[in-house]
């Protein structure tokens, strides 16, 4: 039981959009955007509205991790996995920001692909989490487009 003394640390990580950053990206040039977040500046704001309202007493202390990491859909790269996606599925390939913590992350010559062919599937399968998994399918679909990406890569 919480008496009024007692206080309940909480960690969120927000992974806040291209608007809140400092610097709004050029439509060019990628990699790690420069600048801080200014969600930093806006997320005690939205939480001193919170407590006038409600009466809570909550209080933040927001701290910047990392910076937007971009990739523009039109270079080369990206190009050439879509062309190997609808290859392989015979549909055009839904490009999705879900603001993970890639391999890729900070260099702007890698693009992060994966096995992410559903987002209809639930528990037990995660992509990260406690029971980290993929569907079989989705990763032999992977396997095919990656193949024709590494030919593609060749051939050039």
């Amino acid at each position: 039981m919480l008496t009024n003394n007692d206080e309940i640390t909480l960690s969120i990580d927000i992974r806040y959009a291209q608007g809140h950053h400092q610097t709004l990206w050029d439509g060019v040039t990628e990699g790690l955007l420069p600048g801080q977040s200014t969600f930093a500046a806006l997320l005690p704001v939205m939480v001193s509205l919170f407590n006038h309202e409600t009466g809570a007493l909550l209080s933040v202390v927001p701290k910047f991790e990392e910076p937007p990491d971009i990739r523009n859909p039109q270079s080369e790269s990206f190009q050439t996995i879509k062309t190997a996606y609808q290859q392989v599925k015979g549909t055009a390939s839904p490009f999705y920001a879900i603001g993970g913590i890639t391999d890729a992350r900070g260099y702007p010559t890698l693009v992060a692909a994966g096995a992410l062919f559903s987002t209809d599937f639930g528990e037990p399968i995660n992509f990260h989490g406690i029971y980290e998994g993929a569907p079989i399918n989705d990763l032999r679909l992977s396997a095919q487009v990656l193949y024709k990406v590494l030919l593609r890569t060749v051939k050039d």
